[in-house]
């Protein structure tokens, strides 16, 4: 007998598979159940309504016309999951079945029975989901063609174009003629069977044939065949010869052949993902399992779904599918070809095919494939025929069939790329391989430096053609990194190749220049034809590092320039090494530091490309540091930037007076300036009394006697005490406190006007009787002022006898008779002598010297001075004068004596 497998046709629907994980991986997870051969698990699936086109489900149908829903999971089929939905109703005396397919989203489902009739009549069935029946349509005889009258028997395979408005029903079977296998191409539309055509899968003779028939979303057609014996094939047919047959040879496309498993095949289908779903027979059970359709390799393990007469398999998927055309624009030589190619599996071929003749446009094809999702699938082309590539420019453009939707690809080299299908819709590409011969041209190359040829990364260019109306190139440094679609051809950094330049002159311009650098001039070169096969080597490009100056004044709060300053100069992007700058008061200036010789005033030369800051490390003697940062920022070589001026106040000023009573000026005091908190050594301040300030060296600032000026006091306390007065004053040990705040910087703290009481000295002396050494009254002295001094007078003292001294009025303050105490002397030297002696007593002249100094105001005679009596004359015993004539003249003496005493005593008191 005559061996056939039925297997029906597939309708292919997009549906997504829902949680699939992709075959790539291997085999899906299987489980075995109740002992049975391992398989998916069975999942909940809809028992009416349309049909599913969840995930991995698909139909078989069996020879009584039962059709039953098989669910899978990445391509294993559920063990025992064969699940029965609905049943077609036979009208004939038999029941063979087959050509199952579901069109409409799974609304609508067809087959044919070869058993309704004894003639050669064959019954159309179609099942409607909102009725839920499945009832025949038609019944005929099959249209005879060029092959002759057809074989009802040979029926086995069933499809629905999904791009067919329509949505008819297409049947067929093998047949051979004429040394080859055909599949015999049957449709029913408008009420009646049309022969479509004939499709060529083998150059000769087999009865062992059976297959299936499936539909890409598009409308491209696949016939499925397989021997039985390990050999299958997948024979495209595209939409446009599909649509384009008349009954005749329909042309096919690149034929697939697989080597597949063991087993007489019944039933073939794809899932969504692409995988070819294979069911047969043994031991009256029915077998499924998924293929690779790349090469036949098994992806799932055999399981039994559960019935045991399948005769077909359909599903709602429809697989990815590729097809490649190359378009040849021109040729550089009329006689190059080009080869295009698909690799798959592993760097398989698909197929290739190469072009012929001298024509243009659409020169060749190759397809339509079937693809597995989410595999990676080379386009490529080579060139034939003596053609060389490099004089071509190839592009490669993929689109959605139905939609001419863009779809990404990847471009490995300059003639191949990589297209995968992923995600949850499928596509049937269109690839296009584009041709078009190139100018004539060549290349150019050239590195990015320093100065010190060190490779500068960061630059961009462009190429201008002089040639009026080309556009202008632009050039960014290709590094190496993934992803890079620009013109340069060199990863190394800094270093640029860029080829395809058409024959004639150029300018290269530095667009974008490294940071930090100043721009390179323009380059003009020429490409000529010798640079088609060597660039033109430009060489190295240098960019001068940016450098500028930075100035700054350093002023006093007047704005006058102040000198002695220290600073730090710190850069801080990038970074580096901080620097200390000196002001520079005088030529020449060293070297890296302060180029300005002017006080106060800074300039520094070559400073690099960056931002800085600026601070002030230490301030002029004599004045309060800033803490003010500068952020500074070098961007322009050769440009000066100017920081301004940078102000510090001056320290603090403590300034007081000394004075007389009266409150005018006291010059020649000497003061004790201690710090208290903080505590520091003691400083003597002496009075400076100079022409000028100039001429004050000590720390007296103030060159007026009696006032006093110190310049540059740090904040805290501090205590001020007279260590030694002006002479002839009194010393004032009074200590006075000084407060010094920070907010007092460029001020003068006034510390206050301090007096001084003139210095008080005192004499005392006594008088006595040489004789006895008894006190003495009655004497008068004189006390002359400091010799030469501007106060020097002759003091006279009388000797005060009083009961007390507040009696005395005159200089004497003592009331004991023959006792002195002269008060409030001043300061210097000083003579006593007596004046007139007491009454009976000689006079004594002696100059008694002595001095009052600030270390010895009160000055005593430790000897009293003496004096000796008067002699009394002798009188005569005989003769001569009376002694009444004496008596008499010593009265009329005594009388002129107390006189002239009196009137002495008036004329001093009027002199005190």
């Amino acid at each position: 007998m005559r061996w056939l497998l039925t297997i029906s046709a597939l309708t292919l629907v997009l549906v997504p598979v829902v949680g699939a994980v992709p075959a790539e991986a291997g085999f899906a997870a299987s489980a075995v159940a109740g002992g049975g051969i391992a398989g998916a698990q069975p999942v909940g699936r809809p028992q009416a309504g349309s049909l599913s086109c969840t995930g991995g489900d698909y139909y078989t149908v069996e020879s009584d016309g039962t059709v039953s829903l098989v669910p899978s999971n990445n391509g294993t089929p559920v063990y025992h999951g064969a699940e029965k939905v609905f049943r077609f109703k036979r009208e004939g005396k038999k029941s063979k079945f087959n050509g199952l397919a579901i069109g409409s989203n799974g609304t609508v489902a067809w087959a044919f029975n070869k058993g309704d009739s004894k003639e050669e009549e064959v019954g159309i069935y179609r099942w409607e989901a909102e009725t839920g029946e499945g009832e025949r349509v038609f019944l005929s005889e099959l249209p005879d063609g060029q092959f002759g009258s057809p074989d009802i028997s040979s029926l086995v395979a069933g499809g629905v174009n999904p791009s067919d408005p329509a949505g008819e029903y297409y049947f067929g079977g093998f047949v051979q003629k004429k040394r080859g296998t055909y599949f015999t191409t049957y449709k029913y539309s408008g009420g009646r069977i049309v022969l479509v055509g004939y499709v060529q899968v083998l150059d000769h003779d087999s009865d062992k044939g059976n297959g299936d028939l499936v539909f890409s979303a598009s409308g491209d057609m696949f016939v499925l065949w397989n021997d039985g014996e390990g050999d299958a094939r997948i024979v495209p047919v595209r939409r446009e010869a599909l649509a384009a047959a008349t009954g005749g040879v329909i042309p096919h496309g690149d034929i697939s052949k697989l080597k597949t498993g063991e087993g007489r095949y019944n039933g073939l289908a794809f899932d969504s993902d692409g995988r070819l779903i294979i069911q047969y027979d043994k031991s009256g059970k029915s077998y499924n399992y998924s293929i690779d359709p790349d090469d036949g390799t098994t992806l799932s393990d055999k399981v039994s779904i559960g019935v045991g007469d399948g005769s077909d398999l359909a599903s709602c998927a429809a697989p990815p599918t590729l097809y490649v055309q190359k378009d040849v624009v021109g040729r550089e030589k009329p006689s190059d070809q080009f080869t295009i190619s698909v690799e798959g599996k592993g760097g398989t071929p698909r197929s290739s095919e190469t072009t012929s003749g001298t024509g243009t446009g659409i020169q060749a094809a190759i397809g339509v494939f079937t693809l597995f999702k989410p595999r990676t699938y080379t386009i490529k082309e080579t060139a034939a025929n003596g053609a060389n590539l490099s004089d071509y420019s190839t592009t490669l453009s993929c689109v959605d069939a139905a939609t001419d939707e863009e779809l990404p690809v990847t471009r490995v080299k300059d003639t191949e790329y990589t297209f995968v299908q992923s995600g949850a819709d499928n596509h049937d590409a269109i690839c296009t391989l584009r041709n078009e011969p190139r100018p004539k041209t060549g290349s150019v190359s050239w590195r990015k430096t320093d100065t010190g040829r060190k490779a500068l990364p960061g630059s961009a260019w462009q190429i201008i053609p002089d040639a009026a109306g080309q556009p202008t190139i632009e050039v960014t440094d290709n590094t190496g990194d993934a992803g890079y679609s620009g013109r340069d051809k060199d990863t190394a950094v800094a270093a640029f190749t860029v080829s395809d330049l058409p024959l004639g002159s150029y300018t290269l311009r530095e667009s974008t220049v490294p940071e930090g650098y100043v721009g390179a001039p323009d380059k003009h070169f020429t490409i000529a034809k010798q640079h088609s096969a060597s660039p033109n080597k430009l060489g190295d490009i240098q960019n001068k590092p940016i450098k500028g100056k930075v100035t700054w004044v350093k002023t006093k709060a007047d704005g006058t320039p102040l000198d002695g300053s220290t600073w730090t100069f710190t850069p801080t992007n990038p970074s580096g090494n901080a620097r200390t700058i000196t002001d520079c008061t005088s030529a020449p200036c060293a070297a890296g530091g302060d180029q300005n010789p002017t006080p106060g005033r800074f300039e520094l030369r070559d400073v690099p490309y960056g931002t800085y800051s600026l601070q002030e490390l230490k301030a002029p003697d004599g004045y309060v540091k800033s803490e003010e940062t500068k952020a500074l920022k070098v961007t322009t070589d050769g440009a000066t930037v100017a920081v301004g001026e940078m102000v510090n106040q001056a320290l603090p000023q403590v300034s007081w007076t000394k004075t007389k009573p009266d409150g005018s000026l006291l010059g020649g005091s000497t003061w004790t300036w201690k710090p208290s908190a903080p505590a520091g050594p003691a400083e003597e301040i002496a009075d400076c009394v100079k022409p000028s300030a100039e001429k004050c060296t000590g720390p007296d600032k103030d060159p007026a006697a009696g006032k006093f000026l110190l310049k540059g006091v740090k904040a805290g306390s501090y205590t001020l005490v007279e260590s030694h007065q002006p002479e002839g004053y009194q010393l004032d040990p009074t200590e006075h406190k000084v407060e010094v705040k920070p907010t007092d910087a460029g001020k003068t703290v006034n510390a206050g006007a301090f007096k001084n009481q003139p210095a008080a000295g005192s004499v005392t002396w006594s008088k006595v009787d040489a004789g006895n050494g008894q006190a003495l009254a009655g004497s008068v002295w004189t006390l002359s002022g400091p010799a030469g001094g501007a106060g020097a007078r002759d003091l006279v003292v009388a000797d005060c006898v009083e009961k007390d001294a507040a009696s005395c009025s005159g200089p004497d303050k003592d009331p004991a008779a023959g006792r002195f105490k002269v008060e409030g002397l001043g300061l210097g030297k000083y003579s006593l002598v007596e004046k007139a002696a007491p009454s009976g007593f000689r006079l004594d002249t002696t100059q008694h010297p002595f001095q009052l100094a600030a270390d010895h105001l009160d000055h005593a005679f430790a000897e009293p001075f003496v004096n000796k009596r008067a002699s009394v004359p002798r009188l005569p015993l005989t003769g001569g004068r009376g002694a009444h004539i004496f008596l008499i003249a010593g009265a009329v003496v005594s009388a002129v004596a107390i006189s002239t005493g009196l009137l002495r005593r008036r004329r001093h008191r009027n002199l005190d």
